[in-house]
């Protein structure tokens, strides 16, 4: 008996595929076989669940032509210690979901804890934050982003 193995990168998730091999001795290649028993479903694209996140007022300040502008950094529980996996924030003046295509505000490590919205605010905006988790696929590097998911406390108030 012989045993070979390989190992197929690009399969789409939740597809199956069959296979099919041939022996190639002394130079003599056998007819193609078709591996019934190895005909397989690859498995699902990972879940990337967002972060249960809150946003508060942090101590950036600054008052500027009349008017006072506040800084606002999302909290979360840290997670993924040593995995690729980011948060990714987005500030919106809208409370339409954002489209995934969307580019956060901001990006970090997920095993951070928090993040600031790089922009300061004016006190009594309203504010939809939405936080979502990006993560590096391992098996070919594309990035894969979670679906934008609205913060704990929204709206928020700039105050």
């Amino acid at each position: 008996m012989r045993t070979a193995s390989t190992q197929q990168v690009g399969l789409t998730p939740s597809t199956q595929y069959d296979f099919q091999v041939r022996e190639n001795r002394n130079g003599q290649a056998s007819a193609w076989a078709t591996l019934v028993s190895a005909s397989a479903t690859t498995l699902a694209a990972p879940t990337i669940t967002a972060p249960s996140a809150t946003v508060a007022i942090d101590g950036r300040i600054i008052v500027a032509f009349g008017l006072t502008y506040h800084g606002v950094t999302a909290s979360w529980s840290g997670f993924g210690a040593g995995t690729t996996k980011t948060v990714d924030l987005l500030g919106l003046t809208t409370s339409v979901t954002p489209d995934p295509t969307t580019t956060p505000s901001a990006s970090v490590a997920a095993i951070a804890a928090s993040l600031p919205d790089p922009a300061l605010r004016v006190v009594g905006t309203v504010l939809s934050y939405w936080v979502r988790t990006s993560a590096i696929r391992k098996s070919d590097g594309v990035v894969l982003h979670g679906a934008w998911t609205k913060v704990t406390n929204w709206p928020f108030t700039v105050t």
